[in-house]
Parts: C-alpha cells; sequence; structure tokens
C-alpha cells in the first residue's frame, strides 16, 4: 500500500489542532462527552460530515470485523441502518484487508485515507457498493489503535457521496489530533466483550448496531427488510448472549461500560 509523505501543517492549522485539544482536555463532564466534543471538533477542521467509532472484535485476515459501532454523528437513522448494514456485508473483508493488513504489522496509530487503502478504486464494483451509498458516505479516513486490553477500536470519518476525497493535510490532522488522545481509546474499549461478539453471525451483528443506535424493533425490520417477529427472535437470541434482558442494559454494557462482566 502506497504512503505518502507527511504534508507541512500551517500555522493556522496547528493552532486549530491545539485549541481543539485544549478544548477537550477542560471540557465534557464523562468520558462521552469528550469523545462526541473531540470528534464534532475534528470533523469540522477537515470538512468532514460523519463519522462512527467502534471496537473490531476480529482481526481474522480474510474474514469480517465484526465492528461494536459505539457512537455516530452526521447520519440519518436511514443513513445509518445501510451503514450497519454495510460493515457486514462479505465484501467487506476484501476491501478492508489492505488497511487491517497495515493495522497488524504496527504497534501504533494508523491512520490511512481511501486512496491508500484501495488505490486501484475497486470500491465502486464492490458488491457492498450500493449498501454505502445508501449510508451516503464516500469519501473516508480510517484511523486505528490496539489498545493495552488487546481491542482495536477504529473510527471512521466521512464525506457524503459526490464531495472531493479527503487529502494529505487532513489526514494527517486526523493523525495527530488522534495521536494526542489516545487515553480516550483506552477508556472506551475496556468492558468491551468483543469475544462474544466476534462469534455473531453477520446478520446478528447488525441487528446489535442498531440497537445499540437506539433503533426500535419496528425500524430494525424496515432496515433489514424482514418481520417483526424473526426481529423479535434475533434480539431474544442477541440478549441471551450477553446475559441481558433489555435494550436499555444492552447499550449501558456496551456504551456506559457497566456489563457486569469483571472487566
Amino acid at each position: 500500500m502506497p504512503h505518502l509523505p507527511p504534508p507541512q501543517l500551517n500555522e493556522n492549522d496547528i493552532r486549530s489542532i491545539v485549541r481543539l485539544l485544549g478544548q477537550v482536555a477542560v471540557e465534557g463532564n464523562c468520558l462521552r462527552e469528550k469523545r462526541k466534543l473531540l470528534m464534532t471538533g475534528l470533523i469540522s477542521l477537515i470538512d468532514a460530515d460523519s463519522w462512527a467509532w467502534g471496537v473490531y472484535a476480529n482481526e481474522t485476515p480474510g474474514e469480517l470485523q465484526q465492528p461494536s459501532l459505539l457512537m455516530y454523528d452526521g447520519f440519518t437513522p436511514d443513513e445509518f441502518g445501510a451503514f450497519a448494514i454495510a460493515q457486514n456485508h462479505p465484501d467487506m473483508a476484501r476491501l478492508s484487508a489492505p488497511f487491517m493488513e497495515d493495522c497488524r504489522q504496527s504497534d501504533g496509530r494508523v491512520t490511512r485515507l481511501r486512496q491508500q487503502v484501495d488505490p486501484e478504486n475497486t470500491f465502486p464494483n464492490s458488491e457492498a457498493y450500493h449498501l454505502w451509498r445508501a449510508a451516503n458516505v464516500d469519501p473516508l479516513i480510517l484511523s486505528s489503535k490496539l489498545n493495552r486490553s488487546g481491542q482495536r477500536g477504529v473510527i471512521g470519518i466521512y464525506r457524503k457521496f459526490g464531495r472531493p476525497l479527503f487529502n494529505e493535510r487532513e489526514l494527517r490532522i486526523t493523525h495527530i489530533v488522534l495521536t494526542e488522545v489516545s487515553w480516550l481509546h483506552e477508556e472506551s474499549c475496556q468492558k468491551i466483550p468483543t469475544e462474544a461478539v466476534s462469534c455473531l453471525s453477520p446478520r446478528l451483528n447488525t441487528i446489535h448496531n442498531l440497537l445499540l443506535a437506539g433503533q426500535t424493533r419496528k425500524q430494525i425490520a424496515h432496515e433489514l427488510s424482514i418481520s417483526i417477529n424473526t426481529v423479535h427472535s434475533y434480539i431474544k437470541e442477541l440478549y441471551q448472549r450477553f446475559e441481558v434482558h433489555s435494550q436499555a442494559e444492552l447499550i449501558r454494557r456496551f456504551i456506559q461500560g457497566d456489563g457486569g462482566d469483571g472487566l
């Protein structure tokens, strides 16, 4: 995968980065608020439209990564539904393979542009392309780091279809900002039961992420074009696997870190 030389940032870029990092340090009553503040400021700096923050449950080469999507912003409910489905499309194992290989070879943070991950621009011919169109995302920056507990936090930053690709300057800003707040990533992943997530089927993991996003059973049935009864069956299985009794408990376990799992 080609690696672009880091560009020089101008004085305004440096000032904006320092201002954002200072704001995150002193504002926000909890880590979740700080994460939201950080990402809102970052997408403003690089003129992005949306972002998602999650944890990969699987790093086996050639297999789906099975993400738990813990936070996101900039998507409509329908767009996020398509986004969650796209994450678990079988073709994503192939599309994400170059990025995941870079991650496996690095002990630090890895941040890449779409044109680095897919230099031959095979994405438009992917079987998953129609789902990403429905999610209204195309240009992207991916950033990932393995934390001390062995879990991989991943952030995707996106622009809508038809907008210009991110450039090397925007990549550099993203990498610097996310590297400087690595403690946020450590705390965000500590209590995620990734081993249990890695055992989910792609369909179960999609429903898992839609539940974490707060979608109702009716909304999930609509997104996946399945019956309410089928959704009930999937949700019942998810609750049994994670030993919870409600959507609120599931959200608390993954997003608020109160899973009762002893971690």
